[in-house]
């Protein structure tokens, strides 16, 4: 049986996700119609102002190359920000797949490099599957959608066939 430390932080990044989704869907009910660049701005502008995505991509950078004393991707913390770092992609997604907000070449010019970066990420493979495994969905399946998309032929993709 699971614990509360473990179940929630992924329920609070599925719980943003669904409040961001409801906000958008709301707006959209009531005639408030955003345009594409606004979507596109403010999640560029969310992503390059969020000062812990840059910790997070510097420290897997740092652990898949064995530096393994410099930071800790398996402490609690660390592991709260990175579900909210891929609850964001997983918004991005939904602006991408669902609704057609944002094409895929904006979504490769805006997040390719560190999407790429997690597709050969040793740490990120391992991640997705214990998550994966611990609830038993298919947890971040945006995240895994573009890592596909943007990198076939990546350690991710033939670790997932």
């Amino acid at each position: 049986m699971k614990t509360i430390k473990e179940i929630l932080p992924i329920t609070l990044s599925f719980v943003a996700v669904c409040i961001s989704v409801a906000s958008f869907f709301y707006q959209v009910k009531n005639g408030i119609t955003t345009s594409k660049i606004d979507v596109v701005s403010h999640l560029a502008a969310r992503a390059y102002n969020d000062q812990n995505f840059r910790e997070i991509e510097q420290c897997i950078i740092r652990y898949d190359k064995g530096y393994k004393d410099e930071c800790n991707p398996y402490d609690r913390d660390f592991v709260m920000e990175m579900n909210r770092y891929l609850g964001f992609i997983e918004e991005v997604y939904f602006y991408h797949e669902k609704i057609d907000v944002i094409p895929m070449d904006d979504v490769e010019f805006l997040f390719g490099s560190v999407l790429k970066m997690f597709s050969e990420s040793d740490y990120v493979i391992d991640y997705l599957r214990r998550v994966e495994t611990m609830t038993g969905d298919k947890e971040f399946d945006g995240v895994k959608y573009f890592i596909n998309e943007l990198n076939p032929n990546s350690k991710f993709a033939q670790a997932i066939q």
